[in-house]
């Protein structure tokens, strides 16, 4: 039902590390490949996931308002999934 996440950065941002869903979802976007793109403080709710090991797939930005992390976002999802992934899996 998705292409890709794109986790902005902004107030309460941070918050979303709280909450089990949250987790539960980037958790299943990184095991089906799907590309996870983050800025500023979304940035910090991948890094802090045990779970998800940062690779190509994984587009971050400390940056807020990052234009070149959003280009580079759009064009990933022409490529669908990140398939180099499974083998780490």
């Amino acid at each position: 039902l998705f292409d890709g996440v794109f986790i902005p950065s902004g107030k309460g941002i941070a918050d979303l590390t709280k909450i089990k869903e949250v987790k539960e979802f980037l958790n299943d976007s990184y095991h089906h490949c799907k590309f996870i793109a983050a800025e500023g403080e979304g940035a910090k709710i991948i890094k802090n996931n045990s779970d998800i090991k940062e690779d190509p797939g994984i587009l971050l930005s400390e940056n807020h308002s990052d234009k070149n992390l959003n280009v580079s976002f759009i064009k990933a999802l022409g490529r669908h999934r990140f398939w180099e992934r499974e083998k780490g899996l």
